[in-house]
């Protein structure tokens, strides 16, 4: 399969696989898909008090569009604050990666994921 440059950027040059220890006041992790078809992902956010994201991480198991959108994903979030979030969707990534049509799904899950992690961190920081 032919990738196009961006999605090889993010794949080959990945720096925010990991984890963030999620027991922690303001980090989150949401956890999206199975493996057993095909794709999953853990989220990690970790804010400050005042909801600026100051690291965002993932581990997937997936193809190469999912590594790349989740680690495009999570430097388009990191340094950014979290009440600017959500903002696009699956189309954006779709475009931006060139995603073949019977990838869409990889595309929807990363929306669904970005949305819940959103939503989770932000019900954390009214705790």
């Amino acid at each position: 399969m032919n990738y196009n440059k961006l999605v090889e950027q993010y794949f080959f040059q990945a720096e925010h696989v990991g984890t963030l220890d999620d027991s922690q006041p303001y980090t989150i992790m949401c956890r999206m898909g199975d493996k057993q078809h095909g794709a999953s992902f853990d989220l990690y956010l970790s804010c400050n008090q005042a909801g600026d994201i100051q690291a965002a991480r993932f581990q997937a198991y997936g193809n190469p569009y999912l590594i790349a959108g989740l680690e495009w994903l999570c430097a388009r979030m990191q340094g950014t604050s979290i009440h600017v979030h959500p903002q696009g969707d699956y189309q954006e990534i779709v475009s931006l990666f060139a995603i073949p049509r019977t990838q869409y799904p990889v595309a929807v899950l990363i929306e669904r994921g970005y949305n819940n992690a959103v939503e989770k961190m932000i019900e954390r920081l009214q705790q």
